[in-house]
């Protein structure tokens, strides 16, 4: 019976622990992700995030846009802010940010090459990140702030690192 008890205890953490919420697109839009993601927010504290099979009709890359607590990671030129064309993300105060891996240069070379532009053609996508709702200093509104560990777009992979102090656990 003991055993029993530490194995439904262990079965129970390991699920909670590796919870993740999925959005599986299916070739959807991205305006469809915005709603899912807008819909769920209130449950994010850090949790891992899955978009999968989303069309981004014009991915587009800009430079970083904000701080949270006056974090610098936001500003870094290596920092790229990711939306559609159609400001989707923004519109709906949802921040998507991507900092390329040291050791991965095709994300770097990524991040160099599309900042300030976006694709002419509709993309498939797929992020693994954490998110978050939150409020940035001095503004009262909430944002939904998702940080991209790993990003494929086409099928090409480019690995994203999140510093370990930008948010407070």
């Amino acid at each position: 019976m003991r055993q029993l008890i530490v194995l439904v205890i262990f079965l129970f953490t390991t699920t909670f622990v590796f919870s993740q919420t999925i959005y599986q697109g299916n070739g959807a839009d991205v305006s469809d992700l915005a709603v899912s993601i807008v819909a769920d927010s209130d449950t994010y504290s850090g949790d891992e995030i899955v978009i999968d099979n989303y069309i981004f009709p014009h991915l587009q890359f800009r430079s970083g846009i904000a701080y949270f607590e006056g974090n610098p990671w936001f500003g870094d030129p290596k920092t790229a802010w990711l939306d559609d064309s159609s400001n989707i993300f923004h519109s709906n105060n949802i921040d998507v940010y991507f900092h390329p891996q040291k050791d991965d240069r095709e994300a770097l070379k990524l991040v160099v090459q599309m900042k300030g532009k976006y694709y002419n053609s509709p993309q498939v996508v797929k992020i693994k990140a954490k998110a978050y709702k939150t409020k940035f200093p001095h503004n009262p509104q909430e944002y939904i702030v998702i940080l991209i560990e790993e990003l494929s777009i086409t099928g090409v992979v480019y690995k994203g690192e999140i510093p370990d102090t930008l948010f407070k656990q």
